[in-house]
């Protein structure tokens, strides 16, 4: 039984993820208004305005980018006016913060202007760009 317990708690430790993500300002530069993201940077941990959401990001496939948002960290008026539709707007093409696509080795670092999927998990909201 002892065996058991060490072996789960090991197991529970390999698999916890200690990132923090990535701060994601929802809206248009240079205001953040509007449909698109206006900036990504690492998470600090500080305050979040409400078009500020928590989101882990990673390379799917070697050419997608995979933007999964916390539902937790995402406010109700930004879920109202940016992932009520089950579609994320992008009105035109955004550029991800070179140390960004260097620190994640994104393959291109433009996500295209356009409609993007949103799919709901359990404790998320997944766009794949």
């Amino acid at each position: 039984m002892k065996y058991i317990i060490l072996f789960s708690t090991l197991l529970s430790f390999l698999f916890y993820k200690t990132d923090n993500g990535f701060i994601v300002s929802i809206g248009k530069q240079p205001d953040c208004i509007g449909f698109n993201i206006c900036k990504i940077i690492v998470n600090n941990n500080e305050l979040r305005k409400d078009n500020e959401t928590i989101v882990d990001i990673s390379v799917i496939n070697d050419k997608a980018v995979e933007f999964s948002f916390r539902k937790s960290s995402i406010s109700d008026k930004a879920f109202l006016k940016y992932f009520s539709t089950g579609f994320f707007i992008l009105d035109e093409d955004y550029t991800v913060p070179e140390n960004i696509c260097t620190m994640l080795q994104i393959p291109r670092c433009t996500l295209k202007e356009g409609k993007y999927k949103i799919t709901s998990t359990y404790d998320r909201y997944v766009v794949v760009f």
